[in-house]
């Protein structure tokens, strides 16, 4: 699912994110900071590298579609 969603941003070296974007879910402060401690604790643990990767990469694809929601606005 994650690839079909990656494939549709754009041609090789394209940097920008198609728009409309899907909403992006909201995490109140509470939810975040519990988040954050918990990706902190298992990505200081070399076996977790791969999930670590993809949470980072999730991260990056948030702030794109978050940037382009901004610039529909």
């Amino acid at each position: 699912m994650l690839m079909t969603l990656l494939t549709g941003c754009g041609t090789p070296g394209s940097n920008s994110v198609p728009c409309p974007a899907p909403p992006i879910v909201e995490y109140s402060p509470e939810f975040n900071a519990k988040l954050s401690e918990e990706i902190r604790e298992i990505c200081n643990d070399p076996k977790y590298e791969e999930l670590c990767r993809a949470l980072r990469d999730c991260y990056l694809l948030r702030i794109q579609i978050k940037s382009c929601e901004d610039k529909d606005k």
